[in-house]
């Protein structure tokens, strides 16, 4: 949220977000969003909830693939497929990149929810702003150990600055995706 924003406004913005894919990171008795509320700094504030939101997930998937790791899973990608079309149902995504072309068919992502070996495994990881302090990330693989989707924080170099969630998507979230690519027909012309 803005720079300027209260620690309370940030957290009700970060939530929203987590809401939406159904990941609490309010906590049991609403204690996480108090020490988010309550920390020094937002760097400080991101750490806890970006651990709060690891350790749901965390509880969704535990033990065999359950019912409610699929209500978890099929939730999760029908938001990725909403903000990767920005809610144009149908729309396939097109990605260009300086090797080539994608064109990335969301409705692909309906298939991992209905095979029944595939299950995500989850990391909590984090990398460095250009203070030393800890940008949280939580990473999604799938069984394979490839990463499929990453939910990142991104901060500014302003001072103070200014942070945001990102989804980022990975190589096998492109590869389970992919309806029609140039890459490889230019590999094989050179």
């Amino acid at each position: 949220g803005p720079v300027n924003a209260p620690m309370a406004r940030r957290f009700e913005i970060a939530k929203e977000f987590f809401d939406g894919i159904n990941v609490d990171v309010a906590g049991k008795g609403g204690l996480a969003q108090q020490e988010f509320e309550q920390a020094e700094d937002i760097f400080t504030a991101n750490v806890l909830l970006f651990r709060q939101a690891y350790t749901d997930i965390q509880e969704k998937f535990q033990g065999d693939l359950d019912r409610k790791e699929r209500v978890f899973m099929t939730n999760f990608l029908q938001k990725l497929k909403e903000f990767a079309r920005r809610d144009e149902d149908g729309l396939d995504v097109k990605q260009f990149t300086v090797k080539g072309y994608y064109v990335l068919d969301m409705g692909l992502l309906d298939k991992l929810v209905t095979e029944k070996d595939f299950n995500f495994v989850i990391e909590y990881g984090s990398g460095k702003h250009k203070t030393g302090v800890a940008l949280p990330k939580i990473i999604f693989k799938t069984p394979d150990g490839g990463t499929f989707v990453t939910i990142r924080t991104y901060a500014s170099t302003s001072n103070p600055p200014y942070m945001r969630i990102k989804v980022d998507k990975g190589d096998e979230f492109v590869k389970l995706t992919t309806k029609k690519t140039n890459i490889e027909s230019k590999k094989q012309s050179k």
